[in-house]
């Protein structure tokens, strides 16, 4: 599924952003303060790694509107997908009349609630004056038929008022008209069975039209239902990423496992983590190995360093980095080498630059969830990313997002250096004024007029210059 379109309404600084579109790399620049990240939070809050949670109605509701205005129903987040064809196979098998969707709407308000939409659906078969001349013939039928069976007379009653819609018409989405009527019909036929008694053509034609008629229903709602189960289940998952913490570059094994064991690891512990899962190491074997078997535990780490070298040139095309991993006792070091560099020195990650260490962060995070993980089908929210990065490298992590990431990518931005000049049309601006909040413009003009645009392209491709000259 890809996502095409987004609006929030009802949140936080957002009283309505207005329809924002969507690419493959979105990015959405505007002052502090003007509700940036507040627009991927509500994005985030349709499906997170750790499933729909409820909405506050004290942290979330726009704080200078009266409380007596929420409602659980408010709209929070609304969107529309363009569905894969894989996508539009599996919903056709579940639910026959959506063989033509191409494109869905989810939404949700406050509750945990999500609403499922299917543009350009058939129209069900239904035929509500069909049911209503049906449950009309039946009412007749009761007096003559009480005639030969007084019972039969009541149980037809029974019947009629169990499966007339309580408003006094019945619409293809009235499920429960539909249960109603068809357990009315199934006890209605089992007493004419008991009873012995045969319906003349009419009366049982009106019997089979209210059975067919409440099926169709009943049996469509249920094939929606497993469309709409299956939709959200196809939906990427949001990732929001504020920030990524730095790994540390000398980690003392037990006094993580310590760590570990009293759920009280740190963030830099979890981005450790990450790195021993693109490794294949597991820190509790390395520990274990420190008194049994040396010679393998080396091996291991070795192995486990070329498989990230790997991983990370993969991932990483503008640099070949080596990584070695050093093991002494239970004191784990990571050391990078660039072959490529005119200073070819193996320098511990510690000793490496805030910049340069963002990035290792960066993209060790994308290797672990990208492999089966939790990016494998997501959609990624970054917040400021590169921020403490040199222009060039900023420049660089935006040209990754395009080579590297098949993720619909949507971040926000203060720098220009993070701005696709060559593409300003994927570019949002974020504005906030008291009387309305905050909303999103897309007209490039008012985001980065050709004269700026112009001259950072020209900055950057002089520091570039200055960059490769120095080396």
């Amino acid at each position: 599924m890809n996502l095409i379109e987004f609006r929030v309404q009802n949140y936080r600084s957002v009283n309505d952003s207005g329809v924002i579109d969507v690419r493959r790399r979105t990015a959405i620049v505007g002052p502090n303060e003007s509700g940036k990240s507040n627009l991927l939070l509500a994005l985030r809050s349709l499906k997170t790694p750790d499933g729909v949670k409820a909405l506050s109605r004290v942290k979330d509701f726009p704080k200078d509107r009266r409380m007596s205005d929420f409602s659980e129903d408010l709209p929070v987040i609304e969107t529309r997908w363009e569905l894969s064809t894989e996508d539009q196979a599996g919903l056709g098998l579940r639910y026959g009349r959506a063989r033509d969707v191409r494109v869905v709407r989810i939404s949700r308000g406050y509750t945990t609630q999500r609403h499922v939409e299917l543009e350009g659906l058939t129209s069900l078969a239904f035929d509500p004056e069909r049911v209503m001349r049906a449950l009309a013939g039946l009412a007749d039928a009761r007096r003559p038929l009480s005639a030969l069976n007084g019972a039969l007379g009541a149980e037809i009653a029974t019947l009629v008022d169990a499966a007339t819609p309580k408003s006094g018409n019945v619409t293809p989405t009235d499920t429960a008209w539909a249960d109603a009527a068809k357990a009315a019909v199934v006890v209605f036929r089992k007493f004419l069975g008991s009873a012995q008694v045969a319906l003349d053509q009419s009366t049982a034609s009106f019997v089979e039209d209210l059975a067919s008629q409440s099926s169709l229903l009943a049996e469509d709602r249920a094939q929606y239902a497993e469309a709409k189960a299956f939709l959200l289940e196809r939906m990427p998952t949001f990732l929001y990423l504020p920030d990524y913490a730095e790994l540390d570059g000398h980690i003392d094994l037990e006094a993580l496992l310590e760590r570990m064991e009293a759920e009280k690891t740190k963030a830099s512990d979890d981005n450790f983590l990450k790195l021993m899962k693109v490794a294949g190491l597991d820190p509790k074997e390395l520990v274990r190995l420190l008194a049994k078997n040396h010679e393998l535990r080396g091996q291991l780490v070795n192995r486990g360093g070329a498989v990230v070298t790997r991983t990370l040139r993969r991932l990483w095309t503008s640099k070949s980095l080596k990584v070695r991993f050093n093991l002494d006792a239970n004191h784990f070091d990571i050391l990078l080498s660039d072959p490529n560099s005119a200073y070819d020195v193996e320098v511990n990650l510690d000793e490496r630059s805030r910049g340069f260490r963002w990035f290792f962060s960066f993209y060790v995070t994308c290797a672990a969830d990208t492999e089966g993980g939790l990016m494998e089908n997501a959609i990624l929210l970054l917040d400021e990313p590169g921020l403490h990065l040199h222009p060039i490298a900023q420049r660089d992590l935006l040209e990754a997002f395009g080579r590297d990431f098949k993720n619909q990518i949507l971040y926000t931005t203060h720098s220009p250096f993070m701005l696709p000049v060559e593409d300003l049309g994927s570019v949002r601006s974020v504005h906030i004024t008291e009387e309305r909040g905050t909303t999103v413009r897309t007209d490039p003009g008012e985001i980065l007029d050709p004269v700026t645009a112009e001259r950072t392209a020209r900055l950057l491709a002089t520091l570039r210059t200055r960059s490769e000259a120095a080396a």
